[in-house]
């Protein structure tokens, strides 16, 4: 599976490069998509574990330093979310909140929803 991540742009830096693909895990998938204005959307499918935990907290992170208006997170295609993607996501919203930018959960699933009830994240 992939990601998508911004490329590099020597042009106008409000305008965003087509992306280029990046590896997550073996187990899920994201896309990323962005205009010049608002936030980023990041869309997530599959399982997130310990094996794609720190890949999802940097994409997480580098999107929140590359978009200032933020980000929402689509987990609405995750089938799987361990407490190691849970503490990803929770080293996001401090990344975020540190910056003032919003990361918004846009979307959910079972799974995920199951974990951050547990944990009392909702």
């Amino acid at each position: 599976m992939t990601i998508l991540e911004p490329a590099a742009s020597t042009a106008d830096p409000g305008s965003r490069q087509a992306p280029r693909p990046l590896s997550l895990g073996p187990h899920a998938g994201v896309g990323l998509t962005a205009g010049d204005q608002g936030p980023a959307t990041v869309a997530v499918t599959g399982e997130l574990d310990l094996v794609c935990a720190d890949a999802f907290q940097s994409l997480l992170c580098s999107t929140l330093d590359a978009y200032p208006a933020g980000l929402r997170l689509d987990l609405g295609g995750v089938g799987f979310f361990d407490c190691s993607a849970l503490h990803a996501l929770e080293h996001a919203r401090r990344h975020a909140e540190a910056r003032g930018r919003p990361l918004v959960l846009a979307r959910s699933s079972a799974a995920v929803d199951l974990v951050l009830r547990l944990a009392g994240s909702v």
